[in-house]
């Protein structure tokens, strides 16, 4: 092992474990894993058991592998074992997976001592919606849908639910792409309507709900 005072830490080795520890309230580990170290195989692991104070902080410039908890599997660069908590916004540039319930959790606002957790609405496609109400004139109703739904959903595989308001109309769907929605009723009569429009995220036409079971087997 080699210590550059001005620099860095050097272990050389691909299996080296590195072992970092702190105690003591406001302690803090900031590792920057350079060139020399990180390399696939590697392992880094950060123990912690400070009792309050700021909390691990890890860089990893080699695209190494990192396990918290766990000696992390490939392909996983890193692999948490345990709940991880993330402060503040989470941005995941490629597809977010996950094999439990997908939820946002939120305080109750009538008793402290509970919490309203809602699931994500799940199915077989990356799909889009936008919703609404409107009223027709001279029985016929014309609704330009928002720029952001026409951006992002493909033009065709839409589909639209229609529901009445107030009275009986006979409504139906006149035309639809993804910018646009007509709708008519048969009688010409005038009221008032909801309207439901889901289509398919552009450039996910393609997306297969059923694939080979490559993450969740290297996982298990």
């Amino acid at each position: 092992m080699s210590i550059n005072p001005d620099d860095f830490l050097l272990i050389p080795g691909v299996n080296t474990t590195l072992e970092l520890s702190t105690s003591g309230a406001a302690s803090d580990i900031r590792s920057w894993v350079r060139n020399e170290v990180g390399t696939e195989g590697a392992r880094l692991f950060i123990n912690s058991i400070a009792q309050s104070g700021t909390s691990d902080t890890l860089i990893n410039l080699h695209q190494g592998s990192v396990g918290i908890g766990i000696v992390p599997q490939q392909p996983a660069k890193l692999h948490v074992k345990g709940l991880g908590v993330v402060e503040g916004g989470l941005l995941v540039l490629g597809d977010f997976l996950a094999s439990g319930t997908k939820m946002f959790i939120q305080a109750h606002p009538e008793d402290a001592s509970l919490e309203i957790a809602y699931a994500a609405l799940e199915g077989g496609e990356d799909g889009t919606y936008v919703r609404g109400s409107a009223s027709l004139h001279s029985g016929r109703a014309a609704i330009i849908l928002p720029e952001h739904f026409r951006l992002t959903t493909e033009p065709n595989a839409l589909t639209a639910q229609l529901t009445p308001r107030e009275k009986r109309l006979e409504l139906y769907i006149a035309k639809l792409t993804n910018g646009e929605l007509e709708v008519n009723e048969a009688q010409g009569r005038d009221g008032k309507f909801d309207y439901f429009v889901q289509g398919i995220r552009k450039g996910s036409a393609d997306f297969q709900p059923v694939r080979p079971a490559t993450l969740l087997r290297q996982f298990a």
